[in-house]
């Protein structure tokens, strides 16, 4: 075989590679359904007896009634799992609030849950002594695996990041102030540190 043979022959096989390439991502940003995110996220509000969820140009809207939700809800970013605290645990459902299933919890208090991205995570505040003191745990949405991650007994409000790399945090909250430290700490309890005072860390 030629040196111009193999030589068009290569460039051909490139030009293939390329259209495919393209047809794949083309299929990848299209939209796969309700529960396939066009865009980055979704927005959750609380209204009426539970939550109302939707892409952030207010399309897809959910409205949803939920049973016993007490004060937090928690919308995975994929779109695919919520969570609320009811004043007896922790639920964790479907997107459409279907299947409902009581988070594996320690038992105390538990409260304000945040999803990991994906959903299969839950990151929450527990009290053993249901004193208000509380500390962060993280658990796996259906399995009993609840670990602690922070030691202080004084976080008052704990999210996820977008990427699941960390958790925020507020801890020693002051009523004098109304805000504490922001801190950032590992979804397995490491690196924990604090970044600046303030109150009720969002991503």
């Amino acid at each position: 075989m030629s040196g111009r043979v193999r030589i068009l022959l290569v460039v051909a096989g490139c030009v293939v590679l390329a259209a495919v390439a393209a047809a794949i991502g083309l299929a990848v940003t299209r939209d796969n359904g309700p529960h396939k995110p066009r865009y980055p996220g979704r927005i959750a509000v609380r209204d009426g007896c539970g939550l109302k969820h939707m892409f952030f140009d207010g399309t897809d809207q959910r409205e949803l009634c939920l049973q016993g939700v007490f004060d937090t809800v928690s919308v995975s970013r994929n779109g695919d799992k919520i969570a609320w605290d009811t004043k007896s645990g922790i639920v964790v459902a479907n997107a459409d609030a279907s299947d409902p299933i009581d988070a594996p919890v320690p038992l105390g208090s538990n409260a304000a849950p945040t999803l990991s991205p994906d959903g299969k995570k839950i990151a929450f505040l527990h009290s053993p002594k249901d004193d208000g003191k509380y500390d962060i745990w993280v658990s796996s949405t259906g399995e009993n695996d609840a670990e602690q991650e922070t030691n202080t007994r004084n976080v008052t409000d704990v999210v996820w990041s977008p990427t699941g790399e960390w958790l925020a945090y507020v801890q020693n909250w002051s009523d004098e102030t109304l805000e504490g430290q922001i801190s950032l700490v590992r979804p397995n309890g490491s690196d924990a540190h604090t970044l600046v005072s303030g109150d009720a860390p969002d991503w």
